[in-house]
């Protein structure tokens, strides 16, 4: 048999198996299995039999590795997580480059390239900017104790807006410079996919860095509930998959989504109760170092209101399922919702990456995990709940200012001008002149 690569040339001497000519087989083998099979069925019998049994042992060895590896990553995610905030936060960064380079890599051209050396410069310089420019989401908080001891801190804080604008314009004056009269096509096309991965990816993935510093349970959460959903949605689509979720991606099963959906809200409601209980996890951490693994003797804090335990009333409704009353913590409830976000509505991030790739032709986004694929396969949802849990937490957690901590104001006011401190000032003094009258009185 001959067949076609994708430029359209002819390969001989090689033999496959396309699934029409397979299925022919195999329904040919059904109906003569009670009578003799002819010299011609016996041998595509026979054809049809080794394909199996290599399908089958591939498919065995896939899993092995699969699981090996799913093993591995989880182990070396725990012992990052387990060094601090920093090297989390350093995890998440080395993460995020490796998804920016696999995704503006799809339709890069090395021919063109070479005739382009700063291109590839300018598409680092973009990622490097990215991360500045957001860097009020997370890094800004951080450096403000150090603004009074270094006057390029100082500089930065005072300026950051400006120099990230001055930074992104000059980005695009060396872009248009840049530009070649036979290679323009290629030079914007590549220009628009790294603009909407900067976007969708690496601006986004800020967003679980400030999840870290902002407790760790907050980072925690999401992404234990992404995987543990994801390794559900496979287990429950193996065992009990029947009924495709949508034609892009025939392997994802309603029975697999739906299963999976329940065992991730389970997970949350345990997780919640369980990491607000620990203030390694509830602690803010408000030094961008640390020593690796000094946050199991030296966080401490003060726990927010959100996450002390307290009795609530059940509504009538839900009394003959849970009972009269719960004892439970704020977190714990809203964790539930981040849960029921997880499983319903991440999910369709990797839904948008499976079409992603369907549409450019390829099975995965790179090689660099055995068994996964590459790093975008296994990170393309946790950004989606990433990004939710940042604003939700925001929204209807921490909205309040009683919320914060007394080290998150501090570093906050150091960020402030001298006018705005002296103001401040006055503030608290007439603020305390107001605690003594009252209890003079």
């Amino acid at each position: 048999m001959k067949f076609r690569n994708n430029n359209g040339d002819m390969k001989k001497g090689i033999e496959i198996f396309d699934d029409t000519e397979l299925e022919t087989e195999s329904e040919t083998c059904r109906t003569n299995k009670k009578g003799k099979l002819s010299s011609g069925n016996s041998s595509r019998n026979f054809r049809y039999s080794v394909y199996t049994a290599n399908q089958k042992m591939s498919q065995g060895t896939n899993l092995m590795t699969r699981t090996l590896w799913t093993i591995i990553l989880l182990s070396t995610f725990f012992v990052i997580l387990a060094a601090g905030h920093t090297y989390s936060s350093i995890l998440v960064l080395i993460l995020t480059s490796a998804v920016y380079q696999e995704v503006i890599s799809l339709k890069r051209s090395n021919e063109e390239d070479k005739h382009l050396p700063l291109f590839y410069t300018l598409r680092w310089y973009w990622f490097g900017v990215t991360l500045f420019a957001t860097g009020k989401l997370w890094w800004i908080p951080l450096i403000g104790i150090y603004r009074d001891s270094c006057t390029l801190f100082n500089i930065v804080l005072s300026y950051h807006s400006i120099i990230s604008y001055s930074a992104a314009l000059l980005g695009l004056m060396a872009f248009i410079l840049s530009l070649r009269r036979y290679t323009l096509k290629y030079q914007f096309s590549q220009f628009g996919i790294m603009i909407l991965t900067l976007l969708l990816v690496v601006t986004q993935s800020v967003f679980m860095i400030a999840n870290i510093y902002r407790g760790l349970m907050w980072f925690i959460l999401p992404t234990i509930l992404v995987i543990c959903n994801d390794i559900s949605a496979y287990i429950c689509g193996k065992l009990f998959g029947k009924t495709p979720l949508f034609k892009l991606s025939p392997r994802k099963t309603m029975e697999g989504f739906i299963g999976a959906s329940i065992i991730t809200i389970l997970i949350a409601i345990f997780l919640g109760n369980f990491l607000s209980k620990y203030q390694i996890f509830i602690c803010p951490q408000n030094n961008l170092l640390e020593t690796p693994f000094s946050m199991w003797s030296n966080l401490t804090c003060e726990p927010n209101l959100v996450y002390i335990f307290q009795l609530y009333e059940v509504p009538l409704s839900l009394q003959p399922i849970i009972g009269k009353s719960i004892y439970i913590s704020k977190a714990q409830m809203h964790a539930i919702f981040i849960g029921i976000f997880t499983a319903f509505v991440a999910p369709f991030g990797g839904f948008f990456a499976s079409g992603f790739k369907r549409a450019l032709h390829i099975k995965d986004f790179g090689t660099t995990i055995p068994g996964h694929g590459g790093i975008t396969d296994r990170f393309d949802c946790q950004v989606l709940a990433g990004v939710f849990t940042f604003l939700y937490i925001r929204a209807f957690l921490f909205k309040n200012p009683k919320s914060f901590s007394l080290d998150f104001i501090i570093s906050a006011a150091k960020l402030l001008s001298k006018p705005d401190i002296i103001r401040l000032i006055s503030i608290l003094e007439a603020h305390i002149n107001s605690f003594n009258s009252t209890y003079s009185v």
